[in-house]
């Protein structure tokens, strides 16, 4: 995935830094332009942090999870994200939320400027004779959507050749949803951990 960069710093307001100001409203300074998710396509609260709840560096497989709640304020009531190394070039990005009552859908996004294939079971990036995967493991009412990016307003500096993926994942009758996405660069490899029990984040170890 890419970072879309940074946009003019002549625009209108981009310092008003405030979780309502005018700078979030540019979406290369939004959550919906990162590798990161989205509830109900809203920003994230700014003044929102992060910190590594959990980790473990001498595992098998290593890993950290990140507590993200408060960047989510009145959208979920927990918001983590864990990364697990399975085997080297290959990675296990698993999200898990408990919304807020009234929230619907979040949305998982990957940012490229790779030329993007959606598959049966996976998506393929490819770039400069290389390739990557990204292998979605469906836990309930996901769907997987591929589509240009754009930026907000006609001000911003026009966004080409960067393409989003995201999987939008609704909530089952307890208000939770979880995200599961292998990638790397072994299809193979990735395809034999796709059957693999999925473990929550808690669990890890």
């Amino acid at each position: 995935g890419i970072d879309p960069g940074s946009d003019s710093y002549s625009l209108p307001s981009f310092w008003d830094y405030k979780p309502d100001g005018v700078r979030w409203h540019y979406f290369r300074n939004t959550n919906l332009a990162h590798n990161t998710i989205n509830i109900d396509g809203k920003i994230a609260y700014s003044r929102g942090t992060g910190h590594l709840k959990s980790w473990n560096k001498n595992s098998k497989k290593p890993f950290g999870v990140l507590d993200m709640t408060t960047s989510y304020k009145d959208q979920a009531t927990s918001v983590l994200r864990g990364f697990k190394m399975l085997a080297p070039n290959i990675i296990m990005c698993q999200d898990e939320i408990i919304f807020e009552e009234n929230a619907e859908v979040v949305n998982w996004r990957f940012i490229t400027d790779a030329e993007v294939v959606k598959k049966n079971t996976h998506i393929e990036l490819s770039k400069n004779g290389k390739f990557f995967y990204l292998w979605p493991i469906s836990q309930g009412n996901q769907e997987i959507k591929v589509f240009e990016a754009n930026t907000n307003t006609p001000q911003e500096r026009p966004l080409t050749g960067i393409s989003v993926i995201e999987i939008a994942a609704k909530p089952g009758t307890d208000n939770q949803v979880v995200v599961n996405v292998l990638m790397g660069g072994n299809l193979e490899r990735i395809r034999e951990f796709s059957s693999e029990k999925i473990s929550s984040l808690n669990e890890w170890k």
